[in-house]
């Protein structure tokens, strides 16, 4: 109606002007100024009618810019020498956006982002160390963030301002850390003659003291009324059954954005993990391990969830002996879409090892993915993993028959770098080359690999692909056979 009346205006004012100009002008004049004016209304109401889409799309325009404007991150590092600093959004443990800073006069370093509610990166000089956190908080609600810490340790040292999910997360690690290096401890005690049952005693209080830790910081996600930090920290507890209904409560999955976190694809797998069973032949493992999903599956699910939980179980059955279970993954989640905020990122996680170095036991340093040989076995062990002290004398002689101009052995020890743990591993001879790589959250090794236990092991080639991920010793050697016959079939490792 407001377009209607403003054209009738616009046009009766071109007719008075063209009236008052017209009675001095001859006839034929008059004719051509009434043929000019006709046009002139033309292209008026045409101006006119395509004005307030426009100008709604000017406006869509500003609601985006307005939308998508930046936040700022103040980092302070004591006790380090100046290097550049990055700062990465991670979609399932992947950079997939960076930006880098350099120190500024201050002695700080200032990152303005495009903000996405979800889990960040920040690495300093040459991946010297690195440092997850999330950022859950309204954009609306966050003026600026600050982050204090030191060179020498950054998860401990690391003080926050701007958001109060970053301080909760940051100690939730640093329990879940003190938690893992008690076990290990106590993993040593048990050999060192002690009673089990005084060793199982102090190994209930450990466990007790860290879920009351948990379950403090979760009360106080509560009170700060963080609903999406108080479930991820449910992540860090593992129930000791393998019910599902305690694994998977409708909270956990319905909270937008719990899946973003990197506890989330260990806590999937230790879920599975629960449903393995010696005693079971493959095909009946094969349906544990389906019922198990579909029982996921059941579960009500936020979409972002549901898209980032079918890409940690994609991720865990691929390249495995239960590669089958694919099929039952694509029946439960048949039609989740990509979302653009969280888009996977479609390079695999082990091709990035090829860039890697690891640290060998004379304090050197070796590509994690061998440039020499076409092959790569990487296996990832604990000196105080009483699994791996079983199976070490069936992977060395499994090791010793391998062809060692086609295929390389790395054993990962991720243990803390102690002069203990560099004793036991010296005082041996292994058909192998010994890396160390402390498990301390940071490690992108490990991030890369997935690793979430011991022992693993990886099969890759010289890209840094993922051929196999065998569960045992037995399926290892099985993998390495029929990788044998189909390069023999190619001609390339025989």
């Amino acid at each position: 109606m407001e377009t209607l009346l403003i054209e009738k205006l616009f046009t009766t004012t071109f007719k008075i002007q063209t009236v008052v100009v017209n009675t001095c002008k001859p006839r034929g004049q008059i004719i051509e100024s009434h043929e000019r004016v006709a046009k002139s209304s033309v292209v008026a109401s045409l101006f006119l009618y395509w004005l307030p889409f426009l100008l709604l799309f000017l406006l869509a325009i500003s609601a985006a810019q307005a939308r998508e404007k930046t936040v700022r991150l103040t980092l302070t590092i004591r006790q380090a020498p100046p290097q550049p600093v990055t700062l990465s959004f991670l979609v399932r443990g992947i950079e997939t956006e960076s930006i880098k800073s350099e120190i500024d006069k201050t002695g700080r370093y200032q990152f303005n982002f495009r903000y996405r509610p979800g889990f960040y990166r920040l690495t300093y000089g040459t991946r010297e160390w690195s440092l997850t956190f999330p950022l859950l908080t309204e954009e609306a609600k966050i003026t600026e963030i600050n982050l204090k810490t030191s060179g020498t340790a950054p998860l401990e040292d690391v003080e926050a301002e701007g958001v109060p999910e970053l301080n909760l997360y940051f100690e939730a690690r640093r329990s879940y850390e003190a938690y893992q290096e008690a076990r290990w401890g106590l993993d040593a005690l048990a050999r060192t003659g002690l009673s089990k049952e005084q060793v199982q005693e102090l190994r209930n209080e450990n466990q007790e003291f860290y879920e009351e830790r948990i379950n403090s910081l979760s009360l106080r996600a509560d009170s700060a009324q963080s609903a999406v930090m108080q479930q991820i920290l449910r992540l860090f507890i593992r129930p000791h059954d393998n019910k599902a209904t305690n694994w998977w409560h409708e909270p956990l999955l319905s909270t937008p954005l719990v899946a973003t976190a990197p506890e989330f694809d260990s806590y999937v797998r230790d879920f599975l993990q629960t449903r393995h069973a010696d005693t079971l032949t493959y095909w009946q493992q094969i349906q544990a391990y389906a019922e198990a999903i579909h029982e996921i599956a059941e579960v009500p699910c936020e979409p972002r969830n549901v898209l980032m939980l079918r890409n940690a179980l994609d991720f865990i059955v691929q390249g495995t002996a239960y590669d089958v279970l694919l099929d039952s993954i694509a029946k439960y989640y048949p039609n989740v879409r990509e979302d653009a905020l969280y888009q996977r990122n479609t390079e695999r996680k082990t091709e990035r090892l090829v860039k890697l170095r690891g640290t060998r036991l004379d304090d050197n340093r070796s590509f994690i993915v061998s440039k020499e040989t076409e092959y790569t076995l990487l296996i990832v062990w604990s000196v105080w993993c009483a699994h791996c002290q079983e199976i070490l004398p069936a992977l060395v002689r499994l090791c010793e028959k391998l062809p060692k101009e086609r295929i390389s052995v790395r054993a990962i020890c991720i243990d803390s770098d102690t002069p203990a743990v560099r004793h036991f591993i010296e005082s041996r001879i292994w058909p192998w080359e010994n890396i160390l790589e402390p498990d301390d959250g940071e490690s992108n090794i490990l991030m890369y690999l997935q690793a979430d236990g011991t022992p693993e092991f990886f099969l890759l080639n010289q890209k840094g692909n993922l051929l196999s991920r065998p569960e045992d010793v037995k399926r290892l050697e099985r993998e390495i056979l029929w990788l044998q016959i189909a390069s023999q079939l190619q001609g390339k490792l025989y």
